[in-house]
């Protein structure tokens, strides 16, 4: 087995209406990797500017530029229609190329790959369970479809996934539990506090073949990106607000 600790800050500048730039830098604690020195310095997590196209009640759009996870930097468009209280439909499309650290020298690969999602997100409200489907082109070119399956406990979610690219199958469950604190800081220049969500994913099917192989493969743009962070929007915020009016959150 493999492992690697690292404490990675971010820092999150709103510039002007729509406008936000990221930075995380992730620094080493320890790691026991041989084949890639990567781990060993210090380097970013994200370094981004993103740009909010469109925002309303039926249509989100926002375009990102930088370096995300998964050591791919590049341009990012993601839009999302929100058909009815239950259904929401888009696409996530990148064009992107590598980085990584060799020795200490940061090397930026030529941008090549150019990925194509389209997704499908359902919400049941009386259950609480979230289906997310992903369909298309991934970074490293490979055609597929993944599905995820979630049901929500509050703040709180687990679920199970299924994916499928290039006649190989992968499989899993995941979960996202909330560690920051319930009362948040109150607004100023300046808010400093911990992140909201720790997610995590656990592959089952075919003991990193698939990730071996790079199927599947796709990336986060921003470090609050994780699993079912903000989960279904407009039920989040009904529930936000609620918390909010009965003094839960601050």
């Amino acid at each position: 087995w493999e492992a690697a600790i690292d404490i990675a800050p971010a820092l999150e500048i709103d510039l002007w209406k729509g406008a936000k730039a990221t930075l995380q830098v992730a620094i080493p604690l320890w790691n026991n990797f041989k084949r890639d020195n990567s781990f060993d310095y210090i380097r970013p997590g994200f370094a981004t500017l993103s740009q909010q196209l469109i925002s309303n009640q039926w249509i989100e759009a926002n375009l990102t530029a930088g370096i995300f996870s998964q050591n791919r930097n590049g341009v990012d468009l993601r839009a999302t229609a929100h058909l009815n209280k239950n259904l929401d439909l888009g696409f996530i499309a990148g064009y992107t190329g590598g980085w990584y650290v060799d020795d200490g020298k940061y090397k930026f690969c030529q941008l090549d790959k150019l990925n194509l999602l389209f997704k499908a997100d359902y919400y049941e409200q009386n259950s609480k369970v979230q289906v997310q489907l992903l369909a298309g082109k991934f970074v490293y070119g490979d055609m597929g479809a993944r599905v995820d399956i979630s049901r929500h406990l509050a703040e709180y979610n687990i679920g199970v996934y299924g994916s499928l690219a290039k006649d190989d199958k992968d499989a899993g469950f995941f979960l996202s539990i909330p560690i920051g604190p319930k009362k948040m800081p109150k607004h100023g220049v300046v808010r400093a506090r911990l992140t909201e969500s720790m997610s995590w994913q656990q592959n089952m099917f075919n003991h990193g073949t698939y990730l071996q192989k790079h199927l599947g493969v796709m990336y986060k743009t921003a470090p609050n990106q994780g699993v079912g962070d903000k989960y279904w929007q407009p039920e989040y915020i009904q529930e936000y607000v609620v918390k909010y009016l009965n003094g839960v959150v601050k």
